[in-house]
């Protein structure tokens, strides 16, 4: 453990945070699959992205999709869900443990037919499977599954200990996305409808009865912080009079600014535009009047569009995307840099051996099945990788359509 957590310290991507997560748990004799996976917005379930272990054939074949006939109670053995354990842990935000994926007590749900992810499981020696959800502040990072061959191999001290490790890894992850999104202009802007309790700048044009429009945010220490607003000179003193009264609302002060003056709130509670900016989010712009309160934020490219929805939606509840556009400027680094950035060695070794044999010419220098066993893997494993290519670079190309 200690030694996973100076490697994690060192590691200044998401790809070697991953990498070095999952082959820290695959050194274990007992342990033949470490996998983390990000939330599919095609399908709503899970699609891995780092990958290490021999059994990665099982992700190639197991279905990782939600199923819509997934009991709605099953706390008490969520293991029993019919949906894999890692699209489990992805939508309850809840560690999933199977403990024994031949006991008798795991192939059946309520007296229906039994899972079908565990003959997936059994056919490539799985016996036990724990899946960690890996959040930061409500919103989904992705999910961690450690597979074993035998039987009852993750105890409460292992999973309590991992479960930590989780919440590190969370942290670190959007970290190194924060960091680099400072580095590089968004590629992506989202434009967002607000109608939200947890919107404080909604709550204060309402309670001003006119619009309010975010210029800055301003840290201030361990405390909430402080956000620097702007508002129609003729409604100053009613804005003032009323931001007083908020209960969110722990000062008030007036400040003249370099062109108009504006007003220095500091809240009692998180401030959403904060929130999203720790998140790596640009907030380009936020303005709210008595009806609603409209939120643009640029999405790093180091950010899937998934990650950026369910950080804005998790931050406002019932947050309502209106546009989606890609942005083009100076400074910004190539489309093939962008990609391969975000794709694991395996993935890149994958795609990189099918061009060069002739994968993609037409007609083809080489087969799927070919290429696969050169690759020393299934030819539905090969189609996993070139598929999971392909949507990031289709994603990069056409994402704003």
């Amino acid at each position: 453990m200690e030694t996973l957590l100076h490697r994690l310290v060192a590691a200044d991507t998401r790809g070697e945070l991953e990498r070095v997560t999952c082959e820290e748990f695959a050194e274990s004799d007992r342990v033949q699959l470490a996998w983390i996976g990000g939330r599919d917005p095609e399908t709503n379930g899970v699609t891995p992205r780092t990958v290490v272990g021999a059994s990665d054939g099982y992700l190639a074949d197991v279905p990782l999709t939600p199923v819509t006939d997934t009991p709605s109670e099953s706390t008490a053995q969520p293991g029993l869900s019919r949906a894999e354990p890692a699209v489990v842990a992805a939508d309850s935000h809840q560690t999933v443990l199977v403990e024994d994926t031949e006991a008798t007590e795991h192939t059946a749900v309520e007296q229906t037919r039994e899972p079908p992810w565990l003959e997936h499981a059994r056919r490539h020696g799985i016996r036990s499977i724990v899946s960690f959800p890996l959040v930061y502040d409500d919103s989904l990072q992705g999910v961690l599954s450690v597979c074993a061959d035998e039987p009852h191999v993750f105890d409460d001290a292992f999973t309590e200990t991992t479960s930590v490790l989780a919440d590190l890894l969370a942290n670190g992850l959007v970290a190194v996305r924060r960091t680099r999104s400072l580095q590089s202009s968004p590629r992506v802007e989202l434009k967002f409808s607000v109608d939200s309790r947890d919107c404080s700048l909604l709550e204060l044009a309402r309670a001003a009865d006119g619009p309010v429009e975010l210029r800055d945010i301003a840290p201030s220490g361990d405390g909430p912080p402080e956000a620097v607003v702007q508002v129609a000179e003729s409604d100053q003193s009613a804005f003032l009079e009323a931001a007083r009264e908020l209960s969110v609302v722990e000062s008030v002060q007036q400040q003249q600014g370099d062109d108009d003056p504006t007003i220095r709130l500091q809240f009692t509670r998180p401030f959403g535009a904060s929130t999203l900016a720790k998140h790596g989010l640009v907030v380009r712009e936020m303005t709210a009047n008595t009806a609603n309160c409209r939120v643009c934020v640029g999405v790093p490219s180091t950010m899937d569009t998934w990650t950026a929805l369910d950080a804005v939606t998790t931050t406002y509840d019932g947050a309502e995307l209106l546009a989606k556009r890609r942005r083009s400027g100076d400074g910004e680094s190539s489309l093939s840099t962008d990609v391969l950035d975000r794709l694991t060695p395996r993935q890149r070794e994958v795609v990189e051996t099918a061009y060069r044999e002739g994968y993609f010419d037409s007609p083809r220098g080489a087969s799927s099945e070919e290429l696969a066993a050169e690759l020393g893997f299934s030819t539905s494993a090969f189609h996993r990788h070139v598929r999971i290519v392909e949507r990031e670079l289709f994603d990069e190309m056409f994402g704003s359509k």
